[in-house]
């Protein structure tokens, strides 16, 4: 059920909000979210 919901979320997230975003904008949130992504892993090991 949660991955069914997670799927369906990401959907939604890509059809309104990233879908829209001009290509600089989403070459930054891609490099946002990566770093974000690299912090996370480093503060779990």
């Amino acid at each position: 059920m949660f991955v069914q919901a997670a799927t369906v979320h990401s959907h939604v997230v890509e059809r309104d909000f990233v879908a829209s975003l001009a290509c600089g904008d989403y070459t930054r949130l891609t490099g946002a979210l990566s770093d974000i992504d690299e912090a996370l892993h480093d503060a779990a090991d």
